[in-house]
């Protein structure tokens, strides 16, 4: 079944509209003294960018000691050395799999960070378009009423004379 063309058009809409990570940290930032929620966001995803590279490193690593201990075993002469080359190779598998772990779940935090920034990015946007909608009201209403001529309240005037000399 084809997709209508109004879908299509949204979602390519959709896909224009969101914006890469940078913009949004630099629009958070921006607005960072108006809540310490945006400074926290960033602080956690600079965090996270920084496990993951620290993850990713730690995962390069692993895999070259891999594929040394692997080379060890191939070359391998005696079966005394053989024996001790698959010790080591199972260490390092051992070692790349825990790597693989930690950085799949750094990558996962790091997502979730993203996914609060951007949701933070939205909120954003929306409670500055209300206020300025707000701000838009309450300015037509003021200037409407500077252009409008003042009232006198001359009957309120005159019914305090006329109760004052009722009393004397």
């Amino acid at each position: 079944m084809a997709v209508k063309k109004t879908v299509k058009k949204r979602r390519a809409t959709k896909k224009s509209r969101t914006n890469s990570i940078e913009i949004i940290i630099d629009r958070l930032n921006e607005s960072a003294q108006f809540s310490s929620v945006n400074k926290r966001a960033i602080d956690r995803l600079k965090k996270s960018v920084a496990a993951v590279a620290k993850h990713e490193k730690q995962l390069s690593t692993s895999k070259e000691r891999v594929e040394k201990a692997r080379n060890a075993v191939a070359n391998a002469k005696t079966p005394a050395t053989k024996e001790k080359a698959k010790a080591r190779l199972g260490l390092a598998q051992s070692a790349f799999k825990e790597a693989k772990s930690n950085l799949a779940s750094e990558v996962t935090e790091q997502k979730k960070t993203e996914r609060l920034l951007r949701g933070l990015e939205k909120a954003l946007t929306s409670t500055q378009t209300k206020l300025q909608r707000e701000f838009d009201k309450k300015a037509k209403a003021l200037e409407k009423a500077v252009d409008r001529p003042l009232r006198r309240r001359k009957t309120a005037k005159k019914k305090v004379v006329q109760t004052s000399d009722e009393s004397m």
